[in-house]
């Protein structure tokens, strides 16, 4: 390019020690030794490089008839201007041979083609192995539909299921050459390569590889929606979003991710108590924890339905970030694909990051499209593994074009012909020629008839590429019946007349040969004693926070809120009142809110924030209750009223015992200890509503105020329960439980054993 830059270079292969120094001479000022190059080097020449046989992208521009064209015109200016490169570096003697047989009359220019330059190699098989070699698959009434054809699908899982079965027993064990090294060497996962005309259903070929324990990097992957993961992952979001789709439901947990069987999950179904009668009884996402008695399945609906309360307030993809953690779906994957499973965790962040796309739309419509997408088998892209594996290379073979493998084996070859021909361009031309309402122009037939033609030879040459890109090993399938239609067919290859592929003979790689779990050896006996021993060394934390343990106790299905520090005020409402009558009850509706304002006016009269007078506490209730948003009601009875919160405030204050400490209280304090127990560590937070401080400055009682108009005896017993666990927590000796509405005291004293605090506060 120094001189003469118009050298045009194609399809330049510089793999081919050959081509590369007649390209540098080309190049270059020529030398003595080559009078031939000097003499036709002259500025302004024009040269061709490249070999017309590989002319595989049509849908690119690339234009075989045009290179024709161009040769024709240089021989016609110069006889010996059409330099052949026939030296191959790449690939044994016998596959080479293989290759120039089948190609010679397909790629003549009798056939529109090219024009053939047979190859010869540089390397000679030395071992005496078969390099071109065919393995068999018997097709039968397995094989057919239910019109007696052949069902391509069943061909190709046959296909697949050889083709694994081979690959178990020839790595590690064939014999390939290593250039790098320059020696034989047993083969690499990375050192095989299956090459499909198209990539229709490869998603069969893959899976058939993985089932087999054998690592694959599929280059044509656009089946994220066939593969398992992606089927596993897509049931997930379904069973979350909706309680209705029972089939999402019934998916996952019968899928590999909760790995239930159908007899499991009919037992636990029959376990159900009835709730309709004689109607039998249905497992769905809000199914009764407590009427689970299978505990695989109780423990995925404990993570399904705790993921499907936060759903209307959290992005489908934090929802499903915590689902993958929760459900361990990574681990899982990695004991699934023991050889690799790079790929398969690469789907799993490709999921999460199609999931960020629907931040607004929320869960429902990310399932929606996922739902859609799946119904309608499209071709997905993906995920990218973060580095390269050893592993079986499926790719195309428009993709495979300038690569090369020691070991390459044609696959997908069943797939008819599709010549999807409704709208032609002639390239002669360049005009266009459509139908239009059914008709068609004048030279439609004619132009179709080329394009036809046309596209058979490429697929010619496609099929030269693929069948030289082998080094050491050329593996063909070997139907006993084939479909006339099919891609095969366009070889027209006598393979009867090659020897089979005796992978018997082969021994096979250790870790590929036998997939399952060896024996373990170990007996119940010592399985308790490491189990013991692993148990003894588990730490543990235990949680417990006075505001909310009352919660559990009454089993209410939501949590307020994930933070350990709760107002006492909000749980109270949800406490249920037990039946019975009561003047107080009726002159007064408790409530929610109305706990809230009477804490707020408490907390703010111990702060100064507002006076300990009626008209004060009344325009401070008023305010409050406008900022929750709640209409005063008219009277007592019928909801929150200002002028009774605060009266009952001011009662609360006035009670003897509050009175007392008055001088010495702090509203509003938050409280934390935590207590180490052999391996269990118990901490205790939350929001104590006032303390009193002694004269030593350490706490001496705990205020907690209630709200509840008339309180049931077990309501009772539940806050004593929240109230030792603050004075456990602050070390102090003394707890008032006070029910300001009816100006109760009810006094609580330190348990025997308290916790031991490490972080007084």
């Amino acid at each position: 390019g120094r001189r003469y830059p118009r050298i045009l270079v194609d399809e330049f292969q510089d793999t081919d020690p050959l081509q590369a120094e007649i390209l540098w001479r080309l190049c270059g000022d020529g030398t003595p030794d080559s009078p031939w190059l000097e003499r036709r080097l002259r500025p302004g020449s024009l040269f061709l490089v490249g070999d017309p046989k590989q002319a595989i992208y049509r849908f690119r521009g690339a234009d075989v008839d045009t290179y024709i064209e161009a040769k024709r015109a240089l021989l016609a200016q110069d006889a010996h201007s059409v330099i052949a490169i026939t030296a191959n570096f790449r690939a044994l003697k016998p596959i080479l041979d293989f290759a120039n047989a089948q190609f010679c009359g397909l790629l003549s220019e009798e056939q529109g083609q090219p024009g053939f330059t047979a190859l010869q190699s540089t390397r000679a098989s030395q071992d005496g192995r078969a390099a071109v070699a065919c393995f068999d698959i018997a097709i039968d009434a397995r094989h057919r539909n239910g019109q007696g054809k052949l069902a391509v699908d069943l061909v190709r899982r046959e296909e697949a299921s050889i083709i694994a079965e081979i690959l178990q027993r020839l790595i590690g064990t064939y014999p390939v050459w290593d250039k790098h090294i320059k020696a034989m060497r047993p083969c690499r996962a990375g050192d095989v390569a299956l090459l499909a005309p198209t990539g229709t259903s490869l998603w069969i070929y893959e899976r058939a590889l993985e089932r087999s324990g054998i690592p694959i990097a599929s280059q044509a992957g656009k089946s994220f929606f066939r593969r398992q993961e992606g089927e596993d992952l897509i049931a997930l979001a379904r069973a979350v979003a909706d309680r209705r789709d029972t089939l999402g439901l019934g998916a996952l947990l019968r899928g590999p991710l909760v790995g239930l069987t159908e007899e499991q999950i009919a037992d636990a179904i029959a376990a159900l108590p009835s709730t309709l009668g004689d109607a039998p009884p249905h497992l769905h996402l809000w199914t009764d924890r407590a009427s689970i008695t299978e505990p695989v399945l109780g423990r995925a609906l404990e993570v399904l339905q705790s993921l499907a309360r936060r759903a209307r307030h959290t992005t489908p993809y934090q929802l499903m970030a915590e689902a993958v953690e929760e459900l361990n779906v990574r681990p899982i994957l990695r004991a699934r694909y023991r050889g690799g499973a790079e790929r398969a965790l690469a789907n799993v962040e490709l999921f999460l990051e199609m999931a960020r796309a629907y931040d607004a739309r929320g869960l429902t419509g990310f399932v929606e499209a996922l739902r859609a997408n799946w119904d309608n088998s499209e071709k997905q892209i993906e995920g990218r593994p973060d580095s390269d594996v050893e592993a079986v290379s499926i790719i195309t073979i428009h993709s495979a074009k300038g690569l090369e493998w020691p070991i390459v084996i044609p696959v997908n070859s069943p797939t008819e012909l599709d010549e999807n021909l409704a709208f032609l361009l002639r390239r002669s031309d360049d005009t266009v020629h459509f139908k239009l309402l059914g008709r068609a122009p004048p030279d439609y037939e004619a132009v179709k008839n080329e394009e036809r033609n046309q596209l058979r030879r490429e697929r010619v040459r496609l099929w030269y590429v693929a069948l030289t890109r082998a080094c050491d090993l050329l593996l063909l399938p070997r139907q006993t019946e084939r479909s006339p239609s099919d891609w095969f067919s366009l070889l027209g290859a006598r393979l009867d007349e090659l020897p089979p592929f005796d992978a018997t003979a082969l021994s096979g790689a250790p870790g590929l040969r036998k997939t399952e779990e060896p024996e373990n050896p170990q007996d119940e006996a010592s399985w308790r004693a490491e189990a013991a021993t692993i148990a003894s060394m588990r730490r543990t934390i235990v949680w417990r926070s006075p505001s909310r343990h009352e919660e559990a106790e009454v089993g209410q299905p939501d949590r307020l809120d994930e933070d350990i520090f709760t107002d006492a005020a909000t749980l109270e409402a949800k406490l249920p009142s037990e039946p019975g009558p009561s003047l107080l009850r009726e002159s007064i509706q408790g409530s929610r809110e109305r706990g809230l304002v009477l804490h707020k006016l408490l907390e703010e009269v111990l702060t100064g924030e507002t006076a300990e007078e009626s008209a004060a506490l009344e325009a401070r209730a008023r305010t409050l209750l406008a900022e929750l948003g709640i209409a005063e009601a008219e009277s007592p009875a019928t909801g929150p009223h200002a002028p009774e919160i605060a009266a009952t405030a001011l009662r609360a204050l006035a009670i003897h015992e509050v009175a007392a400490l008055r001088p010495r209280l702090l509203p509003e304090m938050t409280v934390f200890s935590a207590e180490i127990t052999g391996n269990t560590t118990t901490c205790v937070g939350g929001l104590v509503d006032a303390l009193a401080l002694g004269e030593d400055g350490a706490i001496d009682v705990v205020i907690d105020w209630k709200s509840d108009v008339d309180p049931s005896p077990g309501q009772v017993e539940l806050y004593r329960v929240q109230v030792r666990d603050y004075l456990a927590a602050t070390g102090a000796n003394e707890g008032l439980l006070v029910f300001a509405t009816n100006s109760r005291i009810e006094a609580c004293r330190r348990p025997k054993c308290p916790y031991l605090k490490e972080t007084p506060n």
